[in-house]
């Protein structure tokens, strides 16, 4: 009875004390919630890297370069790119994998960085498919290829008539061992039945030079490079290896309309992040990302680089991704070729 007498006159006390102490109170749930909420709420509220795992000055930065600068514009917070080269892109795409994931390090990834490099490579300083969280697909390339002055021929089925009575006699430029050019051509050689001889280079523009000097037969490019190369009547447009023509050149047919099918080649570019990046940042970034490639003036730059514009989000890009890792690991093998 006394113990209940005792809480009754406490409980009246609380009662009669319950207005003052109200602000009291409001200010401990809410310093308790801030105290408890996410660590991305504010997000983003200091600026965001952009790493290119290649130089600057290639059409992987330019597009990157695009896609910061209106990042930039729609988030509040500058967006830097950051050019990390080296090593067929493992250099710069290692160091994102090693990056916080908290949304401030991001990747401009390729097919040669998650795609290609872990077949080709025997050790690999990060984990492709599941070291990073693939959030929007901003283009991909049909490669071109193009043939030098040197060379007579007019069209493909008439260079692997050639190629297949001189084996190993006719050359290609790539800008490495194991880059989407050198595969293009490893694909290329097995749906033609020929062998060429692969002369690998230390970027695109000295693997070009070489063939416009006419040092280097053959090499897969760009569709914009290529065509303002045949307009200034240096070299000659055998094919586009894609599934379709080019919009860019619809005059020049696909190498599967010349008899050569399950030969295409090329490249895909997107954004991604490391592994473990909150649920959250990631639909935050996809969604601004996604209606930035999709506007139309960012759409008309990438474009303009000779790109299939794309704008798929997180689930349909990884999806992509491991599509296309399995798609160049077959061929790869093929290929048997690995660099240490």
């Amino acid at each position: 009875m006394g113990h209940t007498l005792h809480i009754k006159r406490f409980g009246a006390r609380v009662k009669r004390r319950l207005p003052a102490l109200m602000p009291m109170i409001a200010v401990m749930l809410v310093s308790t919630s801030l105290a408890f909420a996410p660590a991305h709420a504010g997000y983003p509220d200091r600026p965001i890297k952009m790493v290119v795992a290649w130089p600057a000055g290639s059409s992987t930065d330019a597009a990157a370069r695009i896609v910061s600068e209106r990042l930039a514009q729609r988030i509040g917070q500058p967006v830097t790119v950051e050019n990390r080269p080296g090593a067929s892109g493992t250099i710069g795409t290692a160091n994102v994998a090693k990056a916080p994931a908290d949304g401030y390090t991001l990747l401009f990834g390729t097919a040669d960085t998650h795609s290609i490099n872990p077949h080709v490579y025997k050790s690999l300083p990060y984990d492709a498919l599941n070291g990073f969280v693939p959030i929007t697909l901003v283009g991909t390339v049909d490669f071109v290829l193009i043939q030098s002055n040197a060379l007579p021929y007019g069209n493909l089925r008439e260079l692997v008539d050639a190629a297949k009575k001189q084996p190993g006699t006719f050359t290609y430029a790539s800008w490495g061992k194991g880059s989407t050019a050198h595969v293009g051509f490893v694909a290329l050689e097995e749906a033609a039945g020929i062998k060429l001889l692969h002369v690998p280079f230390q970027g695109a523009a000295p693997a070009l030079n070489a063939v416009l000097g006419s040092q280097v037969d053959l090499m897969l490019t760009g569709a914009i490079s290529a065509d303002n190369q045949r307009k200034a009547g240096k070299v000659r447009i055998l094919g586009t290896s894609g599934d379709h023509r080019l919009p860019w050149i619809p005059d020049v047919p696909t190498v599967a309309e010349q008899g050569v099918p399950n030969a295409q080649s090329g490249s895909w570019y997107g954004v991604l992040a490391p592994a473990g990046l909150p649920d959250a940042i990631r639909d935050r970034l996809a969604n601004e990302l996604v209606s930035i490639v999709k506007s139309d003036d960012v759409s008309q730059r990438i474009a303009g680089l000779g790109w299939n514009v794309s704008g798929i989000a997180t689930k349909e890009f990884a999806q992509y991704i491991r599509s296309e890792y399995e798609r160049y690991g077959k061929i790869i093998k093929a290929g048997d070729f690995q660099v240490d």
